[in-house]
């Protein structure tokens, strides 16, 4: 009987979609779920909504058990999904009204960027205490780690922990399906191979039959219909001469072209703030009424579930992940937090040796790679002047700020978190009257 926990199970409507593929896979006999949330509220209703479905699938071999206590959730678990999201969307808001004040524009903002570091910054420690209390309860179990900034989190494990853990995203697998309704051709039958880092890995082979669908694509990028679709990704293809597998609104703000030119917003049709927009559905309040209609969902191929059922059946599978560079990708950097192609055969996790990136796509990557490596040691070795050179190589804020701006928005962003931050201490002596003492000497 696998053990599976949820981790954040309070973010109910990913919840939703996770157990209610797990309940329908008959791949998964004998279930424990257990749910854990530090939010006593959001806990309740994930645990009246996972009731539900339990009783909606009439799986009697399903057991689940809602807690608060990290220790208790994953105590002898044998899959632990982490979604959890830091200072909840309070906390982003404050992001974007602090970045807003220096001119820096978000849409998203969880993943790369400015917001992007700000979010390791409070989620790492988070995850790294998951990691240590599997290391002691149970050593042996998957850590699938869904949360964001995926990359950075996924190299703060890589580096700290000897827990099994993968990044799953379906930023991918959900390009592919948007690029097969664009060309009207089934997604089933679409051959791919991508690579890269999460939310910034390319579409290196598209294929349909073994025809080359690339020049269709561009055909289609000149319909103004579909290219109003995804205006930014089609530029970007069209420059570099691949399709990236994150969504025009994110990767508008992942690279220096697009968000900081006001009349490439406009043309582009760029959602600034496009997250504080964003309207949650109510499951509280839709369980309560129990109008009678159903709560299993279609699939919703999320990788999660199909890794579990993979690796409980010893079935062959085969699914993007975000793992440790081992010379996958050979012109990124050695250790960098990679998304590959990986299979899954006899429940063993095998990444595939990529080559090169095409070296225009390399160097773009490597750029981001050097912001997430900045921003992982400086919050691991809690050393500020570390996130200040992170910024200083993020590409808007490299456009819009001055390095004092740089530094100031730095501690503006670690001020309003308060005790979700780890201690971050400036360690240089600066050329300034006093500046030795009041930063401290060298390696304190």
């Amino acid at each position: 009987m696998p053990v599976v926990t949820l981790v954040g199970s309070g973010s109910v409507e990913f919840t939703h979609e996770i157990v209610s593929d797990l309940l329908q896979d008959a791949r998964i006999q004998g279930l424990e779920l257990r749910l854990m949330d530090r939010d006593a509220e959001r806990l309740a209703t994930s645990r009246r909504l996972v009731d539900r479905l339990i009783q909606e699938a009439r799986r009697q071999d399903v057991s689940v058990r809602a807690t608060m206590d990290l220790t208790e959730a994953v105590a002898h678990a044998d899959y632990v999904i982490n979604t959890i999201l830091v200072g909840g969307r309070a906390a982003i808001e404050r992001d974007f009204e602090i970045l807003g004040r220096y001119g820096l524009r978000q849409t998203v903002g969880d993943t790369l960027g400015v917001s992007g570091i700000a979010r390791a910054i409070r989620t790492i420690p988070a995850v790294l205490a998951i990691a240590r209390t599997m290391e002691a309860v149970c050593p042996d179990a998957v850590l699938l780690n869904y949360t964001n900034p995926m990359s950075m989190l996924m190299m703060a494990l890589d580096r700290t922990s000897p827990v099994e853990h993968y990044g799953l995203c379906h930023s991918t697998e959900h390009t592919i399906e948007t690029l097969a309704g664009y060309l009207g051709v089934p997604v089933e039958e679409v051959e791919w191979t991508a690579c890269g880092i999460n939310h910034l890995a390319w579409i290196l082979r598209l294929s349909h039959r073994g025809v080359d669908l690339y020049p269709a694509l561009y055909k289609k990028a000149s319909e103004p219909d579909i290219w109003r679709q995804d205006a930014v990704r089609f530029e970007l293809m069209r420059f570099f001469g691949y399709f990236v597998t994150e969504s025009s609104k994110h990767v508008a703000e992942y690279l220096p072209y697009f968000i900081v030119h006001q009349a490439e917003v406009e043309r582009l049709l760029i959602p600034l703030n496009e997250y504080l927009t964003r309207a949650r559905p109510d499951l509280a309040e839709r369980l309560s009424k129990d109008d009678g209609s159903s709560w299993l969902l279609p699939p919703s191929g999320e990788y999660a579930p199909q890794f579990i059922g993979a690796r409980e059946s010893h079935e062959a599978w085969r699914f993007q992940g975000n793992v440790k560079n081992r010379a996958y990708v050979t012109n990124l950097p050695p250790g960098a937090s990679v998304e590959v192609p990986c299979r899954m055969v006899k429940g063993q996790v095998i990444p595939e040796a990529m080559g090169a990136l095409p070296e225009p796509l390399a160097a773009l990557t490597r750029q981001m790679i050097a912001v997430q490596e900045l921003t992982v040691s400086g919050v691991l070795d809690g050393n500020r002047d570390l996130i200040d050179e992170a910024v200083a190589l993020e590409p808007q804020a490299a456009l819009r700020l001055t390095l004092d701006q740089m530094r100031a928005v730095v501690d503006d962003l670690v001020d309003a978190m308060g005790p979700m931050s780890p201690p971050l201490a400036r360690r240089r002596i600066f050329g300034r009257l006093g500046a030795a003492e009041e930063e401290g000497p060298p390696g304190t």
